[in-house]
């Protein structure tokens, strides 16, 4: 599930025909509801301006350019990339888009080394490291 920048909509992943599939409704108040996906769909991820909905079919990973200028309107769905490397959760998405929406931070499945690594602060280091270079 997620909201868009603005807070108008809300993307979620529901299996309420039979089949999961990416919708769009309302938010705060729920009211109408747009179906996003077709054939299947999960975990659903708004682009930062709001103009793309990215999405998981299956192995691929869908882009469904919309507009919410008035109402919802999806204006076309593409696939970009197969993610059958890619670890994949129908109840939360397991991937991130970059502000620009070119790239994507996603878990790699099957990966013998299990760490997260998280650095804090990591600019201070990095300069530190630079001034020590030869």
């Amino acid at each position: 599930m997620d909201a868009s920048d603005d807070g108008r909509f809300l993307a979620y992943a529901s299996n309420v025909s039979g089949r999961w599939e990416v919708y769009v409704s309302t938010f705060p108040e729920s009211g109408e509801r747009w179906q996003v996906s077709a054939g299947g769909g999960s975990e659903p991820v708004w682009s930062q301006d709001g103009t793309e909905i990215f999405y998981r079919a299956g192995n691929l990973l869908m882009v469904a350019k919309v507009d919410t200028t008035d109402a919802f309107t999806v204006r076309s769905v593409e696939p970009l990339f197969e993610l059958s490397p890619y670890a994949g959760n129908v109840g939360f998405s397991t991937y991130d888009v970059t502000p620009d929406g070119r790239r994507f931070a996603m878990v790699k499945r099957g990966s013998e080394d299990s760490r997260v690594v998280v650095v804090l602060n990591w600019l201070a280091e990095f300069e530190a490291l630079s001034t020590n270079a030869p």
